[in-house]
């Protein structure tokens, strides 16, 4: 992902309503806006030239032409003729590429998505997804697949610090949780996608019930994104396909995997005391089903 796309993909949640309105529109038209004018797009997005002028700001740039730039090098990430998607089996593995160059892209593709998360990781959002779960009585998983790689790391990390945790691998089991859960539960959502149907019905029911929801996606404008009461995100995928054939590759879990290892270190500071002892008193249970050497 270019920085450009990183930049926007980590401010749009958090812009109001105008501003918003602008990235969509930016987002939509990347190559019409390389070379639009303040006023072009101010008009486009029936904003003032200086509501422009503050969206360019707010995302990063001291300029409305540095920001262009920004645009047109980002459109040099992507070639729209290009049929790597229906190619690639890994990320950008290719065919032909020695057992050398793939362990390089594996590494630096991990490398990069790990900074990334880093990078798109919104403080404030942080700091609240915390609170909720620091007063929450129960921590309720949601999610399927391969985002259940990271859930389960999720569980063992929060339930070690104390924390009552449920998660069901089934879809119509995460239903009759989230319809009985308490307004001083949390359901936290994970989907890389933001698309996955019995993860958005699961927190569209815990809504309805007043349960707080946290989600994790990696698509500031998908469905999941756009409901959830908290929403932290890993980096998207940028594909010219919505039809992909290839797998998930495991760098997307990875980034999960971080994310929510942030979260859990950020919750067992403001516990430290408490997480410590469970710490301990975990480890006594776990110790005799170890080998003794």
């Amino acid at each position: 992902m270019s920085i450009f796309m990183q930049t926007m993909n980590s401010k749009l949640q958090y812009l109001n309503p105008a501003l918003r309105r602008i990235a969509d529109y930016v987002l939509d038209h990347l190559e019409q806006c390389k070379t639009i004018t303040v006023n072009e797009l101010a008009t486009a997005c029936e904003v003032a030239d200086s509501t422009i002028t503050r969206f360019v700001k707010e995302i990063g740039y001291s300029n409305f032409q540095q920001f262009k730039i920004a645009i047109a090098e980002s459109l040099i990430h992507v070639d729209p003729t290009s049929d790597y998607e229906e190619k690639a089996i890994y990320e950008d593995i290719q065919k032909g590429d020695d057992t050398k160059e793939i362990i390089e892209k594996v590494y630096h593709q991990n490398i990069s998505k790990m900074t990334e998360t880093k990078n798109l990781l919104n403080v404030e959002a942080l700091e609240k997804a915390v609170q909720i779960i620091l007063t929450a009585e129960t921590l309720i998983f949601v999610s399927t697949g391969s985002s259940s790689v990271a859930t389960n790391e999720a569980i063992m990390r929060f339930t070690r610090a104390g924390k009552r945790c449920i998660f069901w691998s089934d879809s119509s089991m995460q239903m009759m949780i989230s319809a009985t859960a308490s307004p001083n539960d949390v359901m936290i959502g994970i989907s890389d996608s933001g698309k996955t149907k019995s993860v958005i019905q699961a927190i569209k029911s815990a809504k309805e019930h007043h349960v707080p929801t946290i989600c994790v996606t990696s698509d500031s404008k998908s469905l999941l994104a756009s409901i959830g009461d908290v929403v932290l995100y890993t980096p998207m995928k940028i594909s010219k396909s919505e039809n992909q054939k290839h797998f998930e590759s495991t760098t997307s879990k990875n980034a999960q995997i971080l994310l929510l290892d942030i979260l859990y270190a950020c919750f067992a500071t403001k516990q430290y005391d408490k997480t410590i002892d469970n710490l301990n008193r975990t480890y006594q249970a776990l110790k005799a089903t170890r080998e003794i050497v």
